[in-house]
């Protein structure tokens, strides 16, 4: 019954199956994947490190949609934003590790938009970083270039472990969140 869909053999790099594939769709939340994936690959390369300190702004507070309810002022570990980005599909979260990572959420996107084309991601253009506001706007992908996305992110260790995470704590505000995907621990080979 989906408008889109596709199944993709990542092992082979091909198609399996799809359904309007290749059509630009607003994402979504599904945004935060190429959030994750881009600090991963700069943990991975040694540029940040899980354990920097991170300030949340007053516009990563102000940001909408769902939430670890963040305050300005307060300080994060790159490690926490990360797992509350993945668990909890956190806006606030993903805003404030935008922010660190360029400077600003603006100058964070760019460098999204540089990575999908890298990955030759033809087909996808980012407009913010968690995509709250692409209903809005200009944030799109296809299901092929969503596809593609996920085998390379699914090939980084770290990125697999933090989306794998049934609960973190979260050391800034003292409890334990959990992770928001409704097939984790109930279908078997979902990881």
């Amino acid at each position: 019954s989906s408008i889109a869909y596709l199944l993709y053999d990542a092992d082979l790099g091909r198609v399996i199956a799809e359904r309007n594939g290749y059509q630009r769709r607003s994402i979504a939340s599904i945004t935060k994947v190429m959030t994750v994936l881009y600090a991963v690959e700069l943990v991975e390369a040694g540029k940040i490190s899980l354990s920097d300190k991170v300030t949340a702004s007053a516009r990563a507070e102000s940001r909408d949609g769902t939430e670890i309810k963040l305050k300005a002022g307060e300080v994060y570990t790159v490690e926490e934003l990360l797992y509350a980005t993945a668990l909890q599909s956190a806006n606030d979260a993903a805003v404030a590790l935008a922010e660190y990572i360029g400077g600003s959420e603006g100058e964070f996107v760019k460098l999204m938009n540089a990575r999908a084309r890298e990955l030759g991601l033809e087909d996808t253009n980012y407009v913010d970083c968690t995509g709250l506001l692409s209903i809005f706007s200009d944030n799109f992908s296809t299901a092929y270039d969503q596809a593609r996305l996920f085998s390379t992110a699914m090939q980084h260790k770290l990125f697999r472990e933090i989306f794998a995470a049934e609960n973190y704590f979260l050391k800034a505000q003292g409890r334990e969140i959990k992770n928001t995907h409704p097939l984790l621990g109930e279908l078997a080979g979902v990881e």
